[in-house]
Protein backbone atom coordinates (compact mmCIF):
# COMPACT_ATOMS: atom_id res chain seq x y z
CA UNK A 1 0.00 0.00 0.00
CA UNK A 2 1.05 3.22 -0.64
CA UNK A 3 0.29 7.06 -1.25
CA UNK A 4 0.39 8.55 -4.72
CA UNK A 5 -0.15 12.44 -5.44
CA UNK A 6 0.28 13.67 -8.81
CA UNK A 7 -0.85 16.92 -10.03
CA UNK A 8 -3.78 17.30 -7.19
CA UNK A 9 -4.69 14.27 -7.58
CA UNK A 10 -4.96 12.28 -4.47
CA UNK A 11 -5.20 8.31 -4.18
CA UNK A 12 -4.29 5.57 -1.99
CA UNK A 13 -2.84 2.42 -3.70
CA UNK A 14 -2.98 -1.29 -2.33
CA UNK A 15 -1.36 -3.93 -3.66
CA UNK A 16 -2.65 -7.29 -2.36
CA UNK A 17 -0.30 -10.00 -2.45
CA UNK A 18 -0.80 -12.88 -4.35
CA UNK A 19 0.50 -15.38 -1.95
CA UNK A 20 -2.11 -14.84 0.28
CA UNK A 21 0.19 -13.63 3.48
CA UNK A 22 1.49 -10.26 5.01
CA UNK A 23 4.47 -8.34 3.51
CA UNK A 24 7.16 -8.06 6.13
CA UNK A 25 9.62 -5.67 4.47
CA UNK A 26 9.60 -2.97 2.01
CA UNK A 27 12.02 -0.92 0.48
CA UNK A 28 12.10 2.08 -2.07
CA UNK A 29 15.13 2.12 -4.73
CA UNK A 30 15.49 6.01 -5.33
CA UNK A 31 17.46 5.20 -8.34
CA UNK A 32 15.08 3.27 -10.19
CA UNK A 33 12.26 4.64 -9.05
CA UNK A 34 11.31 0.75 -8.14
CA UNK A 35 9.36 -0.64 -4.61
CA UNK A 36 10.78 -3.67 -3.12
CA UNK A 37 8.66 -5.47 -0.94
CA UNK A 38 9.25 -9.03 0.68
CA UNK A 39 6.60 -11.37 2.15
CA UNK A 40 6.54 -13.66 5.13
CA UNK A 41 6.52 -17.09 2.73
CA UNK A 42 9.94 -15.97 0.84
CA UNK A 43 9.08 -14.12 -1.95
CA UNK A 44 10.53 -10.69 -2.97
CA UNK A 45 8.46 -8.08 -5.45
CA UNK A 46 9.82 -5.53 -7.78
CA UNK A 47 7.17 -3.20 -8.41
CA UNK A 48 6.80 -0.37 -11.06
CA UNK A 49 4.15 1.95 -8.91
CA UNK A 50 4.30 3.95 -12.30
CA UNK A 51 2.73 0.88 -13.66
CA UNK A 52 1.73 -1.37 -11.18
CA UNK A 53 1.01 -4.31 -13.46
CA UNK A 54 4.63 -4.02 -13.88
CA UNK A 55 5.84 -6.55 -11.14
CA UNK A 56 9.27 -9.04 -10.87
CA UNK A 57 8.19 -12.02 -8.23
CA UNK A 58 11.46 -14.18 -7.03
CA UNK A 59 11.63 -16.55 -4.39
CA UNK A 60 15.34 -16.67 -2.54
CA UNK A 61 14.48 -18.34 0.12
CA UNK A 62 11.75 -20.82 1.67
CA UNK A 63 11.79 -18.66 5.26
CA UNK A 64 10.10 -15.40 6.07
CA UNK A 65 12.03 -12.10 4.68
CA UNK A 66 12.57 -9.87 7.86
CA UNK A 67 14.50 -6.91 5.98
CA UNK A 68 15.73 -5.98 2.47
CA UNK A 69 17.36 -2.98 0.92
CA UNK A 70 19.54 -2.94 -2.60
CA UNK A 71 23.32 -2.65 -2.14
CA UNK A 72 25.07 -0.44 -5.08
CA UNK A 73 28.68 -2.46 -5.90
CA UNK A 74 29.89 -0.54 -9.04
CA UNK A 75 27.80 -0.98 -11.90
CA UNK A 76 26.15 -3.86 -9.64
CA UNK A 77 22.80 -4.17 -7.99
CA UNK A 78 22.58 -6.77 -5.45
CA UNK A 79 19.14 -7.39 -3.34
CA UNK A 80 19.82 -8.15 0.59
CA UNK A 81 17.75 -9.53 3.05
CA UNK A 82 17.61 -10.96 6.14
CA UNK A 83 15.33 -14.07 6.77
CA UNK A 84 13.90 -15.76 9.67
CA UNK A 85 15.43 -18.96 10.65
CA UNK A 86 12.67 -21.47 12.10
CA UNK A 87 14.51 -21.65 15.26
CA UNK A 88 14.11 -18.05 16.04
CA UNK A 89 10.36 -18.58 14.85
CA UNK A 90 9.62 -21.33 17.76
CA UNK A 91 11.13 -19.22 20.19
CA UNK A 92 8.78 -16.56 20.13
Amino acid sequence: MWFEMTAGNKQLVTLKNPQKCCYTSIFWDTLEQELYAADEKGYVYIINVYQEDKIIIKKPCEEKIKRIEIIEEGFEKKVDFEETKQDEITQK
